[in-house]
């Protein structure tokens, strides 16, 4: 009977492990954010961060920039640094790298609009796109923008 326990306690501390290694670090308003980030969640104009310790932020979404420094994800991170956005009723993105795939994201968190970038400089159609606040994802960067 032990010996059929050991393999699945050493299975076990595998899995947990591998969980823990998977952490990113996050970023906010250019403040390295030092408390493990259990959720992130849209309320209208307002993100609200929540922490393992219990506690939980809330800011402005027209103040707010999130950047993840690493990717714990399948594919490879294609986007470059930083990343500039202009916005009118097309999403004008430069800074990514070639073959990056481009996603914007609502509030509420559902895919809205996406492209994929030929070079460093990339279009994304949002005409079709309610004025609000939107999220565009590339790579491993993360910008918030306002479409009027």
């Amino acid at each position: 009977m032990k010996l059929k326990s050991l393999p699945l306690a050493l299975l076990m501390m595998a899995a947990g492990t591998t969980t823990a290694m998977a952490d990113a670090a996050l970023t906010v308003n250019g403040q390295r954010v030092e408390k493990s980030v259990t959720n992130i969640t849209f309320d209208g104009d307002n993100v609200k961060v929540y922490y393992a310790d219990n506690t939980m932020t809330h800011h402005d979404m027209a103040e707010v920039a999130f950047s993840f420094a690493s990717s714990s994800g399948i594919g490879a991170v294609s986007a470059f640094g930083s990343i500039a956005v202009k916005v009118d009723n097309q999403l004008e993105v430069s800074g990514v790298a070639p073959g990056c795939h481009l996603q914007v994201f609502d509030v509420r968190g559902r895919a809205v609009a996406g492209a994929t970038a030929e070079a460093t400089d990339c279009t994304v159609e949002i005409s079709h796109l309610e004025g609000g606040v939107y999220i565009l994802k590339a790579g491993n960067e993360i910008v918030k923008f306002v479409k009027r």
